[in-house]
């Protein structure tokens, strides 16, 4: 199994830190993007899977003069850290995907992370966050691309690049 480089473990303890100490918030008038735009998310536990992760289908809403916009994503918690997950970890979760996906040539190792290689799947530790049901790399490639997409539809363009900012992608 491939692991991380000394660099990119590095970088992710980093962006861990800045996650731990709250640095992600956006600072637009005191208030979250959530908070400005009125998301509303639902968080349906679905059972426990792998390493005794327990699954949610997180169903995010939002209502504007344009219409109401929906998206959905399965998210995982840990045993140890069994709380559910809230709106802004979910969309720093996606935005983080969107992030891999612009910017990352080879996906490999965010797909082993998620316990797909371009053979198909293996069993990895569980962790905290998106769930991926990708077969393999390709289709893992092909997903994050679609989630760019409807988390791009989803927000509307302004506030798709604040989010993009808040993980640290101008």
């Amino acid at each position: 199994m491939e692991t991380f480089s000394e660099v990119e473990f590095a970088g992710l303890e980093r962006m861990r830190r800045r996650y731990q100490a709250g640095e992600w918030r956006s600072p637009r008038d005191g208030c979250s993007l959530v908070e400005r735009l009125g998301i509303k998310m639902t968080a349906r536990a679905l059972g426990v899977g792998h390493g005794g992760a327990i699954h949610y289908a997180c169903h995010l809403r939002r209502t504007n003069a344009e219409g109401v916009f929906s998206l959905s994503a399965r998210f995982q918690v840990l045993p140890i850290n069994p709380a559910p997950p809230d709106t802004e970890e979910v969309l720093r979760w996606l935005a983080g995907c969107v992030a891999t996906a612009t910017h990352t040539a080879d996906l490999s190792h965010w797909g082993m992370l998620c316990g797909i290689t371009p053979e198909g799947r293996v069993a990895t530790r569980p962790y905290r966050g998106l769930v991926h049901e990708a077969p393999n790399l390709e289709e893992f490639a092909t997903s994050l691309k679609r989630r760019a997409i409807a988390l791009r539809s989803f927000l509307g363009e302004p506030a798709f690049a604040e989010l993009m900012q808040e993980v640290g992608v101008s």
